[in-house]
């Protein structure tokens, strides 16, 4: 029995990580979005969404999230505590070089095989758990 649970459990967790279907693409570097070095991409669309809603969403929100706990709760498994993981496809967040923007795009959006969080987390924890991914590099 514990076999089986141990089977569902790897089973969903894989199923966790799978890649959504590619919208049109385009380069991560619209003039009101901080460029970044890491050439990645997302849809015109979720660029203007990212950007509504970084601007759209209150700093005293975003300051109110506590964004270690959440951060541990729904990224340690692949990316490590420390952010120093590299669990099923998952980048090493202590040595990453993307901007603010294009992590909150990835965390919401999700990509490659990282799953999205949009409508699993509130967007104030989403954007402050990508700004709390600049408090593992340090």
């Amino acid at each position: 029995m514990r076999i089986f649970m141990f089977l569902i459990f790897i089973t969903w967790l894989l199923s966790a990580c799978t890649e959504s279907t590619p919208q049109k693409q385009v380069k991560l570097t619209k003039k009101n979005i901080e460029s970044t070095s890491v050439e990645e991409e997302f849809s015109v669309d979720q660029l203007r969404a990212i950007d509504d809603l970084m601007s759209s969403t209150p700093t005293d929100k975003i300051n109110a999230v506590n964004a270690e706990s959440t951060y541990k709760t729904y990224c340690g498994l692949c990316h490590g505590q420390k952010g120093e993981m590299s669990i099923n496809g998952a980048k090493i967040l202590m040595d990453t070089n993307t901007s603010l923007a294009e992590r909150v795009a990835q965390i919401y959006y999700g990509k490659g095989t990282m799953t999205p969080f949009k409508g699993t987390l509130k967007d104030e924890q989403i954007i402050a758990v990508a700004q709390y991914i600049d408090e593992l590099k340090k």
